[in-house]
């Protein structure tokens, strides 16, 4: 779910804040001495069911602000949006 500083890849339960911090106005405007990147965030939750071995992937698309909630050993995810249009991706299958 983005870019964590953890030593597992999987997350942990708790509260994960996802936010963007774009400075579009630079590249529009020209100024030249700061970064010239614009930021976006692809949250993606890929698992693998322990008794089917099937995987599941959700893509959450949202260009606002948000948390997740992971609970229960992660077995439960709750997104908290602040605002904006929200689209789903959810991909289920044998391979990712």
């Amino acid at each position: 779910m983005g870019e964590r500083f953890q030593n597992k890849f999987a997350i942990k339960d708790g509260a994960w804040t996802v936010w963007n911090r774009d400075r579009p106005w630079e590249i529009d405007n020209g100024i030249n001495g700061k970064s010239a990147q614009t930021y976006g965030h692809q949250p993606v939750y890929l698992a693998r069911e322990t008794i089917t071995k099937k995987f599941h992937l959700i893509y959450f698309k949202n260009t606002y602000g948000f948390n997740l909630i992971a609970g229960q050993n992660t077995k439960s995810m709750k997104y908290m949006v602040t605002g904006g249009h929200i689209q789903f991706l959810i991909m289920t299958g044998e391979n990712p």
